[in-house]
């Protein structure tokens, strides 16, 4: 903490993985102060399974390899209904929460 200064009653934690028990439990260690968010790799991979073969999957890898972060959710929330599979629509709509 000395060598950061990191205080845990005033900074924020962000957490990047891929959602697992273990990387999402670190939000109880670190109570309100602690965030956690699915790392680049993940999204990544989640959208090209999600999407590949889609019609708008080369836009929708454009957007988010420009790192144009309300242009991607643009992107998936008006992607919301156009999925053939029901599972692959509730793996959309985690995504964008």
């Amino acid at each position: 903490m000395e060598e950061y200064g990191y205080d845990p009653l005033e900074d924020w934690v962000v957490i990047n993985g891929d959602g697992a028990p273990w990387i999402t439990g670190c939000r109880e260690y670190f109570g309100d102060r602690g965030y956690f968010q699915l790392d680049q790799f993940h999204v990544a991979r989640e959208i090209r399974q999600l999407f590949r073969g889609h019609a708008r999957y080369r836009a929708i890898r454009k957007t988010f390899a420009s790192w144009d972060e309300e242009g991607v959710l643009r992107e998936l929330t008006s992607a919301i209904g156009t999925l053939e599979h029901g599972e692959k629509e509730k793996q959309l709509e985690a995504l964008v929460r």
